[in-house]
């Protein structure tokens, strides 16, 4: 829908000004009411379309020949965080790379993360190039340097912060493109030295939206023997056009986890429980045509609240635009969120198409992601985020 031409038109209130933006930005901004009854314009706009709202929407599918959309990052994202949110996760890596299933007690109190790298945000479509890096064999001590061998990818969903509010799948229309995007997103801000209670982040966090945090898994484990992902993580961050907005999901929502003995006091409620909201949101994962996982959003460990409170307990300033992930979503042993744990760890391989057999991505595969709340034609969907891993450079 073409926000900026709906506004001339006085199908939403919002000013033109504001949804002619290059990002979301500015309109996250407004406020939980303001975006919300925007929403609502919406929807009634369509209850019983008007002429004048119908020539408000473009195509998108690409294979149109009206097609005029081109999809771009949905907000102007100035800090990316990457969480760990997932014990089946967690206790799967812990197994592969130390040998331990045993939780760190520092994932049993809260939930724990690393700063990504903004810059190398790219939206769905984008081709991923293979990283170079340094690989070490932890048995034989041997270093070894070249393109990575064991490239990963990982199912995330992301929280952005911009105040919540919240359409269904949300998009900025010009006539020549789309300003989209999913994960969790941050729309109101907060101030340095600030700390946002877990009982008021569902204010500050304007919708869901899709990531795909691409990995070098051999070159992984020499970074985190020290201070965490580096290079491994930071070539390249794949991010879905569109957004899920938490008003959207609510009637998605499900019981949380139950909490252990040892979560911080900040990420509870007034009886010690684990605070926050869980959505039921179904994802598939598939490599060349091929569905290899089906992991869901419901079981991870922690809630976007609890994400954001964290964040901003010691004072970290949070901005409009920021992502917080949630790190690999993985559900159960058969539907993990990333090829290091449906190998593991490069030890059993899996078929996809053509009668071809993988433990890692080679050039030329892609990977897509699709993600839905609710059944057929009556949830809320994400769309695809793809994209298709290209050779390195040479050095």
């Amino acid at each position: 829908m073409d926000l900026p031409k709906a506004s001339a038109a006085g199908i939403i209130s919002t000013a033109q000004s504001i949804v002619s933006q290059p990002s979301l930005n500015q309109f996250a901004a407004q406020g939980k009411a303001a975006v919300s009854t925007v929403r609502k314009e919406i929807i009634t706009a369509f209850k019983t379309p008007t002429e004048a709202a119908l020539a408000c929407l473009v195509p998108v599918d690409s294979g149109s020949e009206d097609a005029s959309v081109q999809m771009y990052l949905p907000f102007a994202t100035r800090d990316f965080t990457d969480f760990t949110c997932s014990t089946v996760h967690a206790v799967n890596m812990g197994r592969i790379f130390t040998g331990s299933e045993k939780l760190d007690p520092s994932f049993l109190r809260n939930p724990i993360a690393y700063h990504g790298r903004a810059s190398s945000l790219v939206v769905s479509g984008t081709p991923v190039r293979r990283p170079q890096g340094t690989q070490w064999n932890r048995l034989t001590g041997e270093f070894h340097f070249g393109p990575s061998k064991m490239l990963d990818f990982e199912v995330e969903m992301v929280s952005t912060l911009s105040i919540s509010g919240h359409f269904g799948a949300l998009s900025l229309l010009t006539t020549a493109s789309a300003f989209v995007c999913q994960g969790y997103i941050i729309s109101q801000p907060s101030g340095q030295g600030e700390r946002i209670n877990v009982k008021d982040a569902k204010d500050h966090i304007f919708g869901i939206v899709m990531v795909n945090d691409w990995s070098a898994r051999d070159h992984q484990p020499l970074e985190m023997n020290i201070l965490g992902p580096f290079n491994s993580k930071n070539f390249a961050t794949s991010v879905s056009p569109w957004v899920v907005t938490l008003e959207a999901l609510e009637p998605f929502t499900v019981p949380g986890p139950v909490a252990n003995d040892m979560i911080a006091p900040h990420l509870t409620d007034d009886s010690g429980k684990s605070y926050g909201t869980w959505f039921d949101v179904q994802i598939e994962a598939s490599v060349n045509g091929t569905v290899v996982s089906n992991p869901n959003l419901q079981y991870m460990q922690y809630s976007p609240e609890q994400m954001v409170a964290h964040h901003s307990l010691g004072g970290c300033p949070m901005s409009v635009g920021d992502l917080l992930a949630t790190g690999t979503v993985s559900s159960s042993q058969d539907n993990v969120g990333c090829l290091c744990e449906k190998t593991n760890g490069g030890k059993n391989s899996f078929e996809v198409s053509g009668g071809e057999t993988r433990l890692y991505l080679q050039d030329g595969d892609t990977v897509k992601f699709n993600a839905r709340a609710g059944g057929e034609g009556s949830g809320v969907g994400w769309g695809d985020l793809e994209g298709t891993i290209l050779e390195a450079l040479p050095l």
